[in-house]
């Protein structure tokens, strides 16, 4: 299964991976550098089967100043409002501009704010439509992070 990255914070490291280029004999591969950042991330165990067979896989990053989990270029957003002293995150709008609708963004957004509450112990009031009306209903497993006034349901 293809998991989006949530990347946390500017904490980041170069790794450089030395690639062999197959496409040549062997006496004439040469050793390829690669160099890549690397982000801490998180998985989102969610996955979006793009067409050709190939997997598209957002990353989607949490802007804690912005109070909103987005894709990387910030146009698709889940909102939320910190509730009872922190401890609940009230999502309270989410966006997918319509020339990347039917990607599966919106999902892929609910599910780093479900996963970013659930591993740091917060409640999710639905407040947003889609949160309530459609994620939720779609994927029952995270009724569990739930507010229920008193906590989690």
């Amino acid at each position: 299964m293809a998991r989006p990255n949530m990347k946390f914070g500017q904490e980041s490291r170069k790794v450089v991976l030395y690639l062999s280029c197959c496409l040549f004999p062997s006496s004439q591969r040469q050793e390829r550098e690669l160099s890549v950042t690397v982000t801490e991330t998180m998985s989102t165990e969610s996955e979006s089967v793009g067409s050709g067979g190939g997997k598209v896989v957002p990353v989607i990053v949490w802007n804690e100043g912005s109070r909103r989990f987005e894709t990387e270029d910030k146009e698709a957003y889940v909102e939320y409002v910190v509730r009872d002293n922190g401890n609940v995150m009230d999502l309270i709008h989410t966006y997918v501009p319509s020339s990347k609708r039917g990607l599966g963004l919106a999902s892929h957004l609910c599910v780093a704010a479900f996963q970013h509450a659930k591993s740091n112990s917060f409640s999710i009031i639905p407040t947003c439509s889609y949160v309530s009306e459609t994620f939720l209903p779609r994927n029952p497993s995270w009724n569990s992070v739930v507010y229920n006034g008193a906590g989690k349901i």
